[in-house]
Parts: structure tokens; C-alpha cells; sequence
């Protein structure tokens, strides 16, 4: 979806709230992805998706098209803000940096060996990660994860 037709579907929401499905529908697998790579977590991923889209749904009147951001930025600032809330009343909860999958990693089956590698390569990134700023692995993980 590019910037105008978001534009007039945002518009469009903004006074027909049936409009809203088309967002939802274009976002839902991208917010739900963003969450659960940060979580590791189906049901939390879930449960923060399904409240950043109520949350967007209710509020959208008040997003602003003449700042000239964008709907879908405006989007994962909400999600992100939805699962810093869930950490905090979730302390035990940990963030995975390493959620690394095989098969988005590879189709073919991985020998004894390359599960060695990639579990080493794994623990090299999170450690990297772990020592960086927390904004600066925000920032990661939107663009890689």
C-alpha cells in the first residue's frame, strides 16, 4: 500500500468505521509478526496485536494526516508502546533476542554440525544485541526481525 492510498483509506476511516477493516486487513500479519518476534510468545503476541488494533480503531480519529507520518508508523509505535506496557506488568516476561527460526533460515534440514554453527552464530548475535542500547535493538528488530 503506498502513502496516498493509505492517506484516503485513513480518511475514509476516520468517518466510516467499516473503512478501518481495510487497515486491519493490510496490517494485522505485519503488527502480529513485529510483536510475536519480540515476544516468542503466540498468546501474548496475540493479545498485544488484538489491543494495538483496538486501540488504533479507537483513536484513529485523532491521528493526523497533515504531520505527514505515516499510518503504518503511527501503527507500530502503538504496538510498541502495548508491549512495553505488557513488560512492565509482566516482569518475570523476557524479550528473546534470539528468535531465530530454521525454517526462515534455511528449507533443507540442518546435519549435527550446522545446528552447532547456527546455535553458536545465534549466541554471537544475542550476545552483541544484549550489549548494545536498548533503542538500538529496537531499531534492529524492526529492520531484521
Amino acid at each position: 500500500m503506498n502513502r496516498e492510498e493509505e492517506m484516503v483509506i485513513v480518511l475514509n476511516a476516520q468517518t466510516n468505521i467499516h473503512a478501518f477493516d481495510k487497515l486491519y486487513q493490510y496490517y494485522v500479519t505485519r503488527i502480529y509478526s513485529y510483536i510475536f518476534y519480540r515476544t516468542s510468545n503466540k498468546e501474548v503476541a496475540e493479545d498485544i496485536t488484538s489491543a494495538v488494533f483496538l486501540q488504533a480503531c479507537q483513536k484513529i480519529q485523532m491521528f493526523d494526516i497533515s504531520k505527514g507520518f505515516r499510518f503504518s508508523a503511527w501503527l507500530y509505535q502503538v504496538a510498541h508502546n502495548k508491549m512495553i506496557d505488557y513488560f512492565r506488568r509482566n516482569k518475570k516476561f523476557k524479550v528473546n533476542v534470539t528468535n531465530f527460526d530454521e525454517e526462515k533460515l534455511g528449507s533443507e534440514k540442518n546435519t549435527g554440525e550446522q545446528e552447532v554453527e547456527l546455535s553458536y552464530k545465534q549466541k554471537q548475535i544475542a550476545d552483541v544485541l544484549l550489549g548494545i542500547n536498548e533503542r538500538y535493538q529496537h531499531i534492529i528488530s524492526l529492520k531484521f526481525f
